[in-house]
């Protein structure tokens, strides 16, 4: 396929992703740069999917989680890293979505109550790490 093509489908593939969740009634908003990039915030969790394998996105996100607050539990084969950034009880999980493409969410949860602005800043700051 021609790089053309590719785009295209890239574009029709982000159109129909947020043609379905309008449809949905999930109320996204959609940020970053290509399909690959776009971070979904919903009203609990910011969610994206990344391209690359399981194990590099579960290093990144490990990565990011120890520099901005600590580590209270993992399981990387349930895909599950627990932390605590900013007294928000974070959870991070990766599932394998293809051997090349991986789908990360990031919930966040302060007093209960959902801190999306958190979740919406770890899942940008996993997707700028350097591969």
């Amino acid at each position: 396929m021609t790089k053309k093509k590719m785009n295209n489908i890239k574009t029709a593939a982000s159109i129909a992703i947020i043609f379905l969740l309008t449809l949905n009634g999930c109320a996204a908003v959609l940020i970053g740069a290509g399909a690959a990039g776009a971070i979904v915030v919903s009203k609990d969790e910011a969610s994206t999917y990344i391209d690359g394998d399981m194990h590099s996105v579960w290093a990144r996100s490990l990565e990011v989680l120890k520099e901005i607050g600590s580590i209270s539990d993992t399981d990387k084969k349930a895909g599950v890293i627990k932390a605590l950034v900013n007294d928000s009880k974070v959870i991070c999980i990766i599932e394998e979505v293809t051997n090349k493409t991986v789908k990360l969410r990031v919930k966040a949860r302060k007093n209960l109550l959902p801190n999306v602005d958190l979740a919406q800043s770890i899942a940008t700051k996993i997707l700028k790490v350097k591969k």
